[in-house]
């Protein structure tokens, strides 16, 4: 099969799932130093203009309640808006791999890269609406790919770890409003950080641009509410980011074989 011919780039695709995952996670935390800094810088505001109606008669009171509420709750108010963007993170994450895994499922239908468009779409929706939550999805995936070849896993395996342990933190922010219990116990986040002494170090060589984060392994008691801070969201989805594109690259790997194996079949 001349592959210059083909009207299907499996490449692209799956790179294409991985680039729109890591630019919805930078914008969500772009927004989110936003919001900090808004909320931190916040100033004597002598006239506010409220445009939705709804807000005033939610008030019900002066809007100075608002700015005083606002700058009386500036640490509060920003764990909430922290966990939840966390939750939005994870949640986008699962968009794309459930979209990565529906085009994996789809692809091995095919007998070859000169698909129907109707019949791989069809199938792909298909696939799209059966895995619900991310549990399912992260053993299917496994299994999937072991079934395939057990070499495309075995020397990246803890990625797989670290998705279920994200997995744990979804659940705990979505159903228990962040109180761990005894179903997240063993909830471990690896979070990338960079010292003071990092940054310091990279100013006098003048190589600033260059700093590596260290990892830092973030654990939470039982009964402890979880109350991520900035850092800790953005390292969130820097985490997810890098689970993704591992497990995305193992799903393209497996597809790229289908594809080969029928080329070399003669199909």
């Amino acid at each position: 099969m001349n592959k210059k011919k083909m009207e299907f780039q499996l490449d692209k695709e799956f790179i294409s799932i991985q680039n729109q995952l890591t630019s919805n996670l930078e914008i969500l935390c772009a927004d989110l130093h936003a919001i900090r800094l808004s909320l931190i810088n916040m100033p004597k505001l002598k006239e506010i203009s409220i445009p939705n109606p709804y807000i005033t008669y939610f008030l019900k009171e002066d809007i100075n309640s608002f700015i005083n509420h606002a700058k009386g709750n500036i640490d509060q108010i920003l764990v909430r808006i922290n966990n939840n963007y966390a939750l939005n993170i994870i949640n986008i994450f699962e968009l794309k791999i459930k979209e990565a895994y529906g085009l994996l499922l789809a692809l091995r239908k095919q007998k070859s890269l000169s698909l129907s468009g109707k019949s791989l779409q069809e199938f792909y929706l298909g696939e799209m609406n059966k895995y619900k939550t991310l549990g399912v999805l992260v053993n299917e995936i496994i299994e999937k790919i072991n079934s395939i070849d057990k070499n495309i896993i075995k020397d990246e395996d803890q990625y797989y770890n670290y998705f279920k342990n994200y997995i744990l933190l979804r659940n705990c922010l979505s159903h228990k409003n962040g109180l761990v219990t005894n179903n997240e116990i063993d909830l471990e986040i690896r979070l990338p950080i960079i010292t003071q002494a990092q940054i310091d170090d990279a100013i006098k060589k003048g190589n600033i641009n260059k700093i590596n984060p260290k990892t830092l392994i973030k654990r939470w008691q039982l009964n402890e509410h979880i109350q991520l801070k900035l850092n800790e969201v953005e390292g969130i989805a820097y985490g997810l980011m890098k689970v993704s594109n591992v497990i995305i690259k193992h799903m393209y790997k497996v597809t790229d074989k289908h594809f080969a194996g029928l080329e070399k079949a003669g199909k």
